[in-house]
């Protein structure tokens, strides 16, 4: 069955952004950040939210439904996964847009508590029965089962290079683990329990929070770069960004959000950069969860409107909001930090009918298809050649376009086929001179069998006549 229902056709080079959330009465929502092509003139162009797809998880057989705890998409949107009180991993393709069915039946016996992927190859799933599974994507097996843990598994966060990662358990320990042999590396016991952990893009830093702190760590020392304390509960802790230039260090923020609907950015050095209260935006609902991204280059470029695209040009990472009455609400860092006012932030909103209490989120955009689309192109430009002697433009795929390329190539067969007929020659020799050698060996030997044979003959026959 097709999975989603979609409310507009939108065209995928035109998405700045999607996002996807599940909730507690077990249904997956789907949005797409685009702009307005309901405007009539190009200088109205306005961004807006779709409703992209909208369905329940549950099975017929089940009529009460189960509560969806942890969401995450494949960082190229292909794959999307969700787990809850079932003890299930439910997948779906995006790209054709089909349910791929269920795993975890046999590898689990717990609620599924979070998800993460590495890329589309691998995901890993952390559950209450306080084990871990690695999956592999491409036949979705069950490649390694990491236990050690002595309570449910609350985080999981794996390192950019994919060769380990971290975990955060209720039994107050975090652990470090070696994902290519699959075994735990390193074990630390934490002050209190840790909510959450995620690690920095660079790889250099990684994040902690209990329920009303937060610290950040250095991965080279493990010594506290930073730390933060509420009086509120901390729901979701990330890193974000106010720049456009992802090497800009200064530009690095750590988002909170916290449950008395406020949201605060601090520096790398513990500073208070900007606190913004979004009770005016949220009203009576919960934020529950927030996720960061960046917005897909190659549809900005195709915005129509130059004051629209001049402004998402120079705009950093954009948040993303989820409340527990439906709606979802998209920030901008950048305008956090310049205007310090919530309302000038918002870029748009989306409420959804019913007000489905939201869980968890997750964000992406399709930086990664549009980067690899200009390195492509790069290589393509590189590849190409002008040959100086018949001035003719050439690819790496048609090689052969003058006759200086047919003679270089006979030159490069003949001696190739030479040198594979010395080569089969000289083993011919060497094989010959070893044969000739294990034939000398096997006479001599049948030569002292033969001896050995006729003495025992002729003992036999003097014992006869005794």
């Amino acid at each position: 069955e097709s999975m989603l229902v979609a409310s507009k056709k939108i065209k995928s080079n035109c998405c700045l952004l999607r996002a996807a959330a599940c909730s507690y009465e077990g249904s997956l929502f789907g949005w797409d950040l685009t702009f307005d092509s309901d405007q009539k003139s190009t200088a109205d162009e306005e961004v807006c939210l779709s409703l992209r797809f909208a369905f329940n998880t549950n099975d017929n057989t089940n009529a009460t439904g189960t509560c969806l705890k942890s969401i995450c998409v494949s960082e190229s949107g292909r794959y999307l996964t969700c787990g809850g009180q079932d003890e299930k991993i439910k997948i779906y393709n995006m790209v054709d847009k089909r349910a791929m069915g269920n795993v975890s039946s046999f590898a689990h016996t717990g609620a599924i508590t979070c998800l993460e992927f590495f890329q589309d190859s691998y995901l890993i799933s952390g559950s209450d029965d306080c084990t871990m599974c690695i999956w592999r994507t491409s036949d979705w097996q069950c490649v390694h089962i990491l236990g050690g843990h002595k309570a449910g598994i609350n985080g999981i966060s794996i390192h950019p290079s994919g060769k380990m990662s971290l975990s955060v358990s209720k039994d107050g320990t975090m652990k470090l683990w070696n994902l290519v042999q699959g075994r735990c590396a390193f074990t630390r016991r934490l002050r209190s329990v840790a909510e959450r952990v995620l690690w920095h893009k660079s790889g250099d830093c990684y994040l902690l929070n209990s329920l009303k702190e937060w610290q950040l760590f250095s991965a080279a020392d493990n010594s506290i770069l930073c730390a933060g304390s509420h009086t509120a509960r901390i729901n979701k802790v990330l890193f974000t960004s106010a720049s456009c230039d992802n090497a800009d260090s200064n530009a690095q923020r750590v988002a909170v959000l916290l449950e008395d609907k406020t949201l605060c950015l601090f520096d790398f050095t513990g500073r208070l950069v900007t606190s913004a209260d979004l009770t005016s935006l949220v009203g009576g609902s919960r934020p529950r969860d927030m996720q960061s991204s960046r917005m897909n280059e190659i549809a900005i470029k195709a915005c129509q409107s130059e004051t629209v695209r001049s402004v998402l040009e120079n705009e950093g990472e954009m948040l993303v909001v989820v409340t527990s009455q439906g709606l979802l609400i998209t920030l901008s860092v950048t305008s956090l930090e310049t205007h310090k006012e919530v309302e000038t932030a918002v870029l748009c909103s989306h409420q959804l009918k019913g007000e489905p209490r939201l869980i968890a989120l997750s964000v992406w955009s399709d930086v990664s298809s549009s980067t690899n689309l200009k390195e492509n192109n790069w290589i393509d430009s590189a590849k190409k050649q002008i040959d100086c002697e018949g001035g003719v433009e050439r690819t790496d795929n048609s090689r052969i376009n003058s006759p200086a390329d047919k003679k270089k190539k006979k030159k490069r067969n003949k001696k190739s086929l030479e040198m594979v007929e010395e080569k089969e020659r000289k083993n011919g020799e060497k094989e010959g001179e070893e044969g000739a050698k294990k034939k000398k060996k096997n006479k001599k030997r049948k030569v002292i069998i033969n001896e050995e044979i006729e003495c025992n003959d002729s003992d036999s026959k003097k014992t006869k006549k005794e």
